[in-house]
Parts: C-alpha cells; sequence; structure tokens
C-alpha cells in the first residue's frame, strides 16, 4: 500500500498491529523516522527496503521481533539511530538485522503520573459543527466538598452559545451555568458522584496494566499501553480504550492522563461509537496549557472570538552543544496577543526552560520556569498590563526565544482587593469562564462587568 510514497516521512503503527508484510514500506525516499508498537512480533522481507534518509526506528517491543534479514535490504543502517526499551538493548544488539543499526539507544521514560483532579484545571469543550466554534462549555473545579465520607471536589459547567448557531433560541434557554457533579481521585482513578443512583461511578482508571480490563455500566473494555508521542497539541501520556463486545474490539476514546477523555473530561467512555458532539479545544492548569486543539477558533466565548495579533521569536544558540541543535521553521515558537491574553507556544520544545516578560524599561513583569516536556504551551493574563512594547524570552542555557508583542489600557477601573472581598459579590468570573468564590488579583468579570483588583 506505501511502496514508492514519495512524501511520506514519518510513520506511527498503532497497538494491536503485529505483523509487517513484504515491502509494505519499500522504496519510501523520504522516510525519516518510523515507529512499531509493542504489539509487533514479525517482519517480512524488504518491508523497509532503501530507505536512504532514515534517521530514527523506533521499536517498543520488548521481545525482538522475528525479523527477515532483508527487511531493510538497501537502507544504510549505520546512519540511523534505533530506540528500544532499555531492558532490551542487548538482545537487539544480539540479532541481526537490528545489531546493523549505527546506534541503539533507550527509548526515552515515560513521564510521571500526572492527576486529573486539580485546582484550577479548567477544559474547554467545543461542539462540532462550525468554525468558528458556535457553542463552548467550560468545566472546572470550584472548591471542595464531602460526599458519602470523601473528600471531593465540585466540577462546574459554564455554556457560551453565540447567536449565529442554527439552535441558538433552544439552547439559550438551558442554564449558562450548572453543576457537573462531586469529583475525587484516588490510586490513579477518577470517580464523579451519581446523583441518580447516589453512588460514585468510576469515569477514569488510569491504574490499569496494559491490555487491562474494567468495567462501566455493566459494559467491559480494555484499555491499550501508555504511550507518549503521536497526539498533536499534547505531550503527556495516553492510552486508547476499546469496548469489548462477542469477541471483537471497537473503537472508543483515547484517554489522557491529566485531563481525561478528547472529547471532554465528563466523556469518557462510549458503547462503541464516539460520540461526534463534542470535542476538547483545550485544557489548561493556571497559566500551563497541558492540551491544545488550535484547529478550530473561539465563536461563542465573550471576546473569545476577538482578533490576535501573531509574532514569531528569534532563535539564538548560546552555547555550541554536544549535539547538533536544529530548528525547523515549522517548528518555531511563536506567540498570539489580544487585550487579555497572551499564548506562548511550546510545542515543540522539551526541558526546562525559563520565560520572562519585560516591559519598556526592562523589568520583569512575569518569570516562570517550565517544564516544557509535560505542557504545550502558556497562556498569561496581560490584562492589567499598562500600554506599550513588551519582550517575551524563552531560555534555557543552551539556547534562547526572543519575541515582542504590544498592549494597550483597557481602561478598566482598578480596585483595592479588601474592600472588594467585604462587598462579598456572588457572581464573579474569571476570564477562563470559571465562576470563583471571590474577587482575585487582576481581572474579574462581577455580574458581567469587568473589575480590575490591585
Amino acid at each position: 500500500m506505501f511502496s514508492n510514497c514519495s512524501n511520506l516521512t514519518e510513520v506511527i503503527i498503532p497497538y494491536g498491529i503485529t505483523n509487517i508484510s513484504n515491502g509494505a514500506f519499500y522504496g519510501c525516499k523520504a522516510m525519516q523516522l518510523f515507529d512499531l508498537p509493542e504489539s509487533i512480533n514479525y517482519i517480512d522481507d524488504l518491508a523497509f527496503q532503501e530507505l536512504p534518509n532514515l534517521k530514527d526506528f523506533y521499536c517498543h517491543a520488548t521481545t525482538v521481533p522475528n525479523t527477515k534479514n532483508n527487511a531493510f535490504r538497501g537502507t544504510n543502517l549505520k546512519k540511523a539511530t534505533l530506540h528500544v526499551p532499555a531492558a532490551s538493548i542487548a538482545d537487539y544488539e544480539a540479532k541481526s538485522p537490528w545489531n546493523q543499526f549505527g546506534t541503539i539507544v533507550p527509548l526515552e521514560t515515560q513521564p510521571d503520573y500526572r492527576p486529573m483532579v486539580e485546582e484550577g484545571k479548567v477544559w474547554k469543550v467545543g461542539g462540532v459543527g462550525s468554525n468558528p466554534v458556535q457553542l463552548v462549555e467550560y468545566y472546572y473545579f470550584d472548591g471542595d466538598t464531602i460526599v458519602d465520607g470523601k473528600a471531593c471536589k465540585q466540577m462546574m459547567r459554564q455554556r457560551y452559545v453565540s447567536p449565529e448557531h442554527p439552535d441558538y433560541d433552544d439552547v439559550s434557554q438551558y442554564p449558562d451555568l450548572s453543576y457537573a457533579g462531586a469529583w475525587y481521585e484516588e490510586d490513579q482513578r477518577v470517580y464523579a458522584y451519581d446523583s441518580i443512583a447516589n453512588q460514585f461511578k468510576l469515569m477514569y482508571d488510569f491504574s490499569l496494566a496494559d491490555n487491562g480490563t474494567f468495567q462501566i455500566d455493566g459494559l467491559t473494555y480494555v484499555a491499550g499501553p501508555r504511550q507518549t508521542g503521536g497526539i498533536q497539541g499534547f505531550k503527556g501520556v495516553y492510552r486508547d480504550v476499546r469496548l469489548w463486545a462477542d469477541g471483537d474490539r471497537i473503537y472508543s476514546p483515547t484517554w489522557l492522563e491529566g485531563v481525561g477523555s478528547i472529547d471532554g473530561p465528563t466523556s469518557n467512555v462510549y458503547p462503541g461509537y464516539v460520540d461526534p458532539a463534542w470535542f476538547l479545544m483545550s485544557c489548561t492548569l493556571d497559566d500551563e496549557v497541558v492540551y491544545l486543539n488550535d484547529e478550530y477558533e473561539d465563536g461563542a466565548t465573550p471576546e473569545g472570538s476577538q482578533a490576535r495579533n501573531r509574532f514569531d521569536f528569534t532563535h539564538t544558540i548560546k552555547t555550541q552543544p554536544k549535539v547538533p541543535m536544529k530548528r525547523e521553521t515549522e517548528k518555531m515558537l511563536y506567540g498570539e496577543y489580544g487585550e487579555q491574553l497572551l499564548s506562548i507556544n511550546l510545542d515543540p520544545l522539551g526541558d526546562t526552560y525559563r520565560v520572562r516578560i519585560n516591559d519598556e524599561t526592562g523589568k520583569a513583569v512575569y518569570e516562570k520556569t517550565v517544564n516544557a516536556s509535560n505542557i504545550v504551551g502558556l497562556s498569561i493574563n496581560i490584562s492589567a498590563y499598562p500600554k506599550g512594547r513588551y519582550t517575551v524570552v524563552v531560555e534555557n542555557s543552551q539556547e534562547s526565544f526572543v519575541g515582542e508583542f504590544e498592549t494597550r489600557t483597557t481602561g478598566i477601573e482598578e480596585m483595592d482587593l479588601a474592600p472588594a472581598l467585604v462587598r462579598g459579590e456572588k457572581a464573579i468570573y474569571n476570564l477562563q469562564g470559571q465562576r470563583i468564590g471571590s474577587l482575585q488579583k487582576g481581572l474579574n468579570i462581577v455580574n458581567g462587568q469587568k473589575v480590575y483588583v490591585k
């Protein structure tokens, strides 16, 4: 099917595939990266013949696949790096043709587990059907509660609908703010309270071993292995979940550790199908972007569709690294900003970086050290920044990225924090649509009006 494909540069084979057949990727001249799952156990003749640009070959199988000696015929493996499980390196080094690779290195270890139930986490879910998205829902944790002796966090849902939505008259009649249950997490299992059944319901089980099974609503599901890479806008660990029915495995959603489902936090599994009505647009924790699907624009959130300005960073290598460092143009950093938020793309970065924003005098107005291997971006509140130009620096010991953006005053009245707290306003929201119990420093929405707290 793929032989002599001239434009194919990367291939990631999904879990469950066991065989690569004769000549499957023969003559793919542009191929640079290939990734085989743990389930692979047989590779036939000429499967990877004549791949002159092959650089990295990943094989997650702990047992060396039964491989024909001519599987890589005509491919200069001396120029390529083989990535395999650390415990299996000696086995690959002892078997042909795997021992012909120029370098054999261990696969990167998977990140530590990231909890899903965290204060400050916000999910943005869009309704499928248009771009810009005309129906947006925000899910967020708002305070603690105790249910049946369990310490839980209360999840709320805030809905916004555009007048352009074809069902606006009906949808706008629903409450824009509603309760989405009490949630808690224990031993990497996530539960939500079912008020109808008066009991907690398992939503996610991230503790499962590879191919472990679990039940929800009387149906048996199997969770695939923990994986990293391959999902745009997400750097963490994920696994595919399938419904087991009559001996067949039917595709169901993908679970993202620390996030939930790619359809939103409350959409975990379905009986054999994926709900086409919703999709996850983003998941943030304070100013860190954990997941981002930026394919769609927001046309529903107030001011969500406002024009954003893009700027690109200038890249400088500060020291000569031991390993050649290359930044392809399409993977360079960029930023977007409006009156309220500055978004910085960290998707191409790994390692630890310091992010700093300086005003025109050189004074730092924002500074943070981030682990760029765990998040895909930053979303920084700049609504209170005085009018002027600002410089953004993202750097570590080896390289730096420098960009600039410009703000203008918003004319929002400032107020002292203490008197505001005394007044005790009830309908208070932050810019992400999250209802908060009291005014916070920065920009707040109080009864539909903007209020800035010093």
